[in-house]
């Protein structure tokens, strides 16, 4: 699925990434967000120990600057301040335990 989101220049983006695995007993254990066409991931979260709480996030300093966070309430990774360079095509990938990875695309719009 592609969603669509529109942010304010300096303002903040929330790019929604469903992490809710597919059946009760299963967990999601890596969540990768790449930017554009690349293959290397600007953010993630390693849940391979299963506590969600606990999971190690990690961003690409060099793309991000310390500007997003994964919020674990509304499921999606916020960026802010959101600069025009960001906006293009992202990707986020949610590998769970047993399930099959899901994709999701989200179009960034910087207005």
């Amino acid at each position: 699925p592609l969603n669509v989101v529109e942010a304010l220049e300096s303002g903040r983006a929330i790019m929604p990434c469903d992490i809710t695995p597919p059946t009760y007993d299963d967990h999601p254990i890596l969540v990768l967000f790449y930017r554009g066409a690349t293959g290397t991931p600007i953010y993630s979260i390693d849940n391979r120990d299963g506590v969600l709480a606990r999971a190690v996030h990690w961003s690409d300093q060099n793309d991000l600057q310390g500007r997003a966070f994964y919020d674990l309430a509304s499921s999606a990774l916020v960026m802010m301040p959101v600069q025009l360079a960001d906006q293009t095509l992202y990707r986020c990938r949610v590998d769970f335990r047993d399930a099959p990875s899901r994709n999701t695309r989200i179009q960034l719009k910087v207005i």
